[in-house]
């Protein structure tokens, strides 16, 4: 493993409302790497819960290619059978693989059942180490409302030199 890989964690069990296990399974993804362009697939059928791959930190593409099946379980995971689904997250989807940090990947699914439509979302991360990323701060309060930008020109003009930094 490269000393300073990340690693990509797609989930592929999750409990359903009803005690049910649901398992994506024959799942097969094809990992593009944005900056060269390099391609690898990864078969995460013979893993059981969640499946991890080390990749070199960078933007890559996952790709959950057709022949994938969800089933369900009833009996606490003894048997599987498989239920009609939909993948309902976008596919490909883009990630940023961060070095020596893993990143959650996940797939969300619709089920049609008799009694209403269930939605199924696999790598779900209740609990997040970290949130990285750009964002964006649309309002603010306290510590981070401390400092705005104060136009001294006509309020039709365009804040260029004659604008000033004010504290609240």
């Amino acid at each position: 493993m490269e000393p300073n890989a990340g690693q990509l964690v797609m989930a592929l069990t999750q409990t359903g409302p009803h005690g049910e296990i649901f398992r994506l399974n024959n799942a097969v993804f094809e990992i593009i790497h944005t900056d060269n362009g390099s391609t690898e697939l990864f078969d995460a059928t013979p893993f059981d819960g969640a499946a991890t791959v080390n990749l070199t930190p960078g933007i890559v593409t996952i790709d959950l290619l057709d022949g994938w099946a969800l089933e369900k379980s009833t009996d606490g995971g003894l048997t599987f059978q498989p239920v009609s689904a939909l993948l309902g997250s976008p596919n490909p989807n883009t990630i940023r693989i961060l070095a020596n940090q893993p990143v959650f990947m996940e797939f969300a699914f619709l089920i049609r059942q008799t009694d209403g439509t269930l939605a199924i979302t696999l790598g779900v991360d209740s609990s997040p180490r970290e949130l990285a990323g750009g964002m964006f701060v649309q309002s603010a309060t306290g510590s981070l409302a401390a400092t705005r930008w104060a136009a001294r020109a006509p309020s039709t003009s365009p804040c260029t030199s004659s604008c000033s930094r004010s504290s609240r």
